[in-house]
């Protein structure tokens, strides 16, 4: 049994979160963390065994941190707040959406045999219970918006292009309110 070490797991991640939160996943190493931590390499490898256990933790402590972002409420309009929570979420934690996002992690999967988000369930029955569709057609528009949202997300994330909070609330709204009434039309 390796002896008990002072570096919980829980200091280990922390500090592995701030390594990604800073400069990326491919900045945390053993000894990038044992830097970070002012330790040996070896209290990180008692608690992880691996440094790809380590990541798969991060992983997993992204999403709650993406999680939280999401389930905030700051708009009356429920389904336009989870837009713009993804949005923002995109902006304050640039690295952590790279992770979840833009990353070969789910690299098996592709965009529409994967469960986008935690969320998924929730955010569907809102666009139901405000537009009346189908769960069908429900989940359509949330995938048509969700591609639109992530477009933009990845956009400002690269620095490719930036928007205000207005135009970004505009062009959601707008794309919205085309989707479900395209979606009403269609039999």
């Amino acid at each position: 049994m390796p002896p008990k070490t002072k570096k919980t797991k829980e200091r280990i991640l922390d500090a592995a979160m701030h390594i990604v939160r800073k400069d990326g996943i491919d900045a945390v190493t053993a000894k990038s963390l044992a830097k970070k931590l002012k330790c040996s390499t070896q209290p990180i490898y008692w608690v992880f065994d691996t440094i790809e256990n380590l990541k798969n933790e991060i992983i997993a402590e992204s999403s709650k941190v993406y999680n939280d972002y999401i389930l905030r409420d700051t708009d009356e309009n429920r389904f336009r707040a989870i837009g713009l929570n993804y949005l923002t979420f995109a902006i304050e934690e640039k690295n952590l959406f790279k992770l979840l996002f833009m990353s070969d992690r789910g690299k098996e999967k592709n965009i529409f045999s994967l469960s986008i988000d935690d969320n998924e369930d929730e955010i569907v029955n809102i666009v139901i219970k405000q537009s009346n569709l189908t769960y069908d057609k429900a989940y359509e528009v949330y995938l048509d918006l969700w591609v639109f949202t992530h477009g933009i997300a990845s956009l400002i994330v690269s620095g490719m292009s930036t928007f205000s909070n207005e135009q970004v609330s505009k062009m959601m709204t707008d794309i919205y309110l085309g989707l479900v009434e395209r979606m009403k039309k269609t039999v």
